[in-house]
């Protein structure tokens, strides 16, 4: 008899509701030129420094795959085996070599062999990258090539590509369908950008997603609980581990020798660890890091392979599981990961942040990134300082990060000024290398909030509220009838919408004039 996990969509509304203790709002999923999903994610609040979570933000939309022999618009293509036939990665690893830094970066990797992971130290702005439109089943080739494009001409460097499991190998066992990461791939190399390829994504055979009926999937995606971001199960390992040394095997020697291992695993948006433990889980992840470590340098062993993004806040584990950056790099480390990344991925948000702690950027290095910002405490260490006391100090990356602007004026100025002072403060650190990836290359999802008016009459960074514009002696615009501080037009939309650099039909915002002065400087 079927097993009906009823409750658990109940559990998943719950621990939603907690997720980055922020207020929620419905909204469609976030990242991929194709948001198909319907989810709930959480409303980034004013002075926020953690970032909203949408388990779509690493470009994997949750559509149905199509056959395995179309390419969405009634084309066929052949199967491609060429890279279904290797050998699972080892149950074990090697005893991992001490590192010879002589002739080395931060990270231990040669710097006298041709890797696209080695930058010009001396200026971050010759590394910015931007997660573009990616192509979709086809769909969307058109949108990609603007979007790439248009980077390009801006004088973007990196793009951050999803090769996504769930969406290259539906079927158990089955043929691998390659055509929208070679795509991507295509236009990186047309546009002569360099690539950080993310894998990710579980397919419904390999996780305990398989276990559901369609009703309870549609009600676990509307409460924001991603299909395709439960972890596999431990069953499955070595097939996630193939499939990454399969997708080294494809693409290292076509240019490309950055792979993160999954987006954010200490985000419950982004790893359901079971159907019974919906939450993020580091030791598993560790597990997993490993066996695909050991299969990527099976595949090539001068690949970079980054330890998949690190978040910001503080770890809640009797809401919805979040897991603080600290505690999940400790929690790594105890499980046995050093040998087993090169690079560390972290997603800076959140660097106008007073609080140490939840400053993105300042947490990585203990860079002071203004003058408001509160000092590290004796008892805190940053992700440098875990590794490094781990004996694995390595390079920090900062794979996404971003700010939304929801409508002109005000939210304009923020994401531009925002995006100044992340590229003014990698510039100027002493320590960081890595590129910079922004979220994101889009045009917004939805068109500007109507009926905000941007004003600030005391100057203090925060929209106005419950302004009298006719001067009647009553409130006329930018409602906020439940005294929050916050307009109610904005908190019935989601900041998710409106990352993108471009507007909804195409044009620029402020921050992309921001980026082309600072890159072309």
């Amino acid at each position: 008899m079927k097993k009906h996990y009823w409750f658990l969509p109940l559990l998943a509304l719950c621990l939603t509701g907690c997720l980055n203790d922020k207020k929620m709002t419905t909204a469609s999923s976030r990242a991929s030129s194709n948001k198909n999903a319907h989810i709930i994610t959480t409303k980034k609040n004013r002075n926020s420094s953690t970032h909203p979570t949408d388990p779509n933000r690493n470009n994997n939309p949750p559509a149905p795959p199509p056959p395995s022999n179309n390419n969405g618009n009634g084309t066929h293509i052949p199967p491609d085996n060429s890279n279904n036939n290797g050998n699972n990665a080892p149950s074990a690893p090697a005893p991992t070599p001490a590192p010879d830094n002589s002739n080395s970066g931060a990270n231990g990797h040669d710097t006298t062999q041709n890797h696209n992971n080695i930058h010009n130290p001396s200026s971050t702005l010759n590394n910015i990258g931007i997660q573009p439109t990616n192509p979709f089943w086809g769909s969307n080739l058109e949108k990609a090539e603007i979007s790439y494009k248009r980077a390009a001409e801006l004088g973007v460097t990196w793009v951050r590509i999803i090769a996504s499991w769930h969406r290259i190998q539906p079927k158990e066992n089955g043929t691998y369908d390659w055509s929208d990461t070679d795509a991507a791939v295509q236009l990186a190399k047309k546009y002569g950008m360099k690539v950080l390829m993310q894998v990710s994504g579980t397919p419904e055979w390999a996780s305990d997603a398989n276990k559901l009926s369609n009703t309870e999937k549609e009600i676990w995606e509307a409460n924001g609980m991603y299909i395709a971001s439960f972890a596999p199960k431990a069953a499955y390992y070595a097939d996630f581990a193939k499939f990454m040394g399969d997708v080294v095997h494809r693409y290292a020697p076509q240019g490309i020798s950055n792979f993160e291992v999954w987006n954010e695993p200490g985000n419950p948006g982004f790893w359901h660890d079971s159907l019974t433990n919906p939450k993020p889980n580091p030791e598993n992840y560790t597990h997993l890091l490993k066996l695909a470590y050991i299969a990527a340098h099976k595949a090539n062993p001068n690949v970079n392979i980054l330890a998949g993004g690190m978040t910001v806040g503080d770890s809640r584990p009797y809401s919805d599981g979040y897991i603080s950056p600290f505690e999940f790099l400790n929690r790594m480390y105890a499980a046995g990961a050093k040998g087993y990344f090169d690079t560390l991925s972290h997603h800076p948000y959140g660097i106008t942040g007073k609080e140490w702690r939840t400053n993105g950027w300042a947490i990585m290095y203990g860079d002071k990134v203004h003058i408001d910002l509160a000092p590290q405490a004796a008892n805190e260490k940053t992700l440098y300082q875990i590794m490094a006391d781990n004996g694995d100090a390595k390079e920090i990356w900062a794979t996404e990060v971003g700010v939304p602007a929801m409508y002109e004026g005000l939210d304009e100025e923020k994401q531009a000024n925002t995006i100044r002072l992340l590229l003014e403060t990698a510039e100027k650190s002493k320590n960081y290398k890595g590129p910079i990836i922004l979220y994101n290359g889009e045009n917004d999802r939805k068109p500007y909030v109507l009926g905000i008016i941007s004003q600030d009459a005391n100057n203090d960074k925060i929209l106005d509220v419950n302004i009298d514009t006719d001067n009647d002696g009553k409130p006329d615009a930018n409602l906020d009838t439940d005294h929050n501080g916050k307009a109610d037009a904005l908190e019935l939309t989601t900041a998710e919408d409106y990352f993108g650099l471009w507007r909804n039909n195409g044009t620029e915002k402020m921050a992309v004039n921001v980026l082309r002065k600072m890159i072309k400087k």
